[in-house]
């Protein structure tokens, strides 16, 4: 496909094929994600603040994309406006993803997911970092919206969709699971025992867990090294049971070399003001 028939004109050959790539690169993420902020685009072109709102200033000009900003966050959010989906929709013609709708409804953006979602997102920008300074080579990344496309890689039955799943050089597919906000005891657990039998049914090698809370961190770990039992899905009724007959997935051979916690405290002041 021919990405210069998908793009904004610019003027001057280099300048333009900058300018171009910078674009498309901007483009496909919000598609796939639907938001983001000065933070990750400025990551994903290799550029400093001022250069980043100068570009993205250009851009809502442009029409292309447009701002919001929710209470309780110390920046705005970019997403795609019509005239920026249309153009997206036709680098992504030839992808797997095309059918994913891009545009949001700023009135349905809640809070809780824009800090959740971007938290993500910086996850994904730290291990692609990580995964290029040791192995040459970057990683594959499907994040939830893209799972619900691919039935094949949900857990038990689509009853349990990870926030992301990142693929190594090597093979290696390891689950994303994000905390911004925690949940009861049992929940912890059944989350876990859910990571560990997409392990044991050779889905997944591992599950990643993070947070910009270190407390939560330690929460989860201390779900994981009690009994997390076995856990069974009730259709009738539409719930979650303990299943005492039921395979327990969590244990310590899971725990050794299954599981793995990141901190992200560091990129707290990027989500919350306070």
């Amino acid at each position: 496909m021919n990405d210069r028939k998908s793009t904004i004109a610019f003027s001057g050959k280099d300048s333009a094929k900058r300018a171009s790539d910078k674009l498309n690169l901007m483009l496909r993420w919000l598609w796939r994600w639907k938001f983001s902020d000065h933070y990750v685009l400025g990551k994903l072109w290799g550029v400093g603040y001022r250069s980043v709102m100068s570009t993205v200033a250009s851009y809502e000009k442009k029409g292309l994309i447009a701002r919001v900003k929710g209470p309780g966050m110390p920046s705005h959010v970019y997403y795609l406006k019509e005239l920026g989906a249309e153009h997206a929709a036709r680098i992504m013609a030839e992808s797997r993803w095309i059918d994913m709708k891009p545009a949001i409804y700023v009135s349905r953006l809640g809070l809780k997911q824009v800090q959740h979602d971007l938290a993500v997102q910086y996850l994904i920008l730290k291990l692609e970092k990580e995964a290029k300074e040791k192995t040459g080579s970057g990683i594959e990344v499907i994040n939830d919206r893209q799972l619900r496309f691919n039935n094949n890689l949900l857990f038990n039955e689509g009853k349990k969709i990870p926030d992301a799943l990142i693929r190594y050089k090597n093979g290696d597919l390891f689950a994303i699971e994000m905390v911004e906000s925690m949940y009861e005891t049992q929940e912890r657990k059944r989350v876990l025992w859910l990571h560990a039998e997409a392990k044991a049914h050779n889905k997944i090698k591992g599950t990643i867990y993070a947070s910009t809370l270190k407390n939560y961190l330690r929460l989860i770990q201390s779900a994981a090294n009690s009994d997390c039992g076995s856990w069974k899905y009730l259709k009738d009724k539409k719930k979650w049971i303990n299943d005492p007959k039921g395979i327990k997935y969590v244990n310590q051979e899971y725990l050794k070399e299954s599981i793995l916690f990141i901190d992200l405290s560091k990129y707290r002041n990027h989500l919350y003001t306070r």
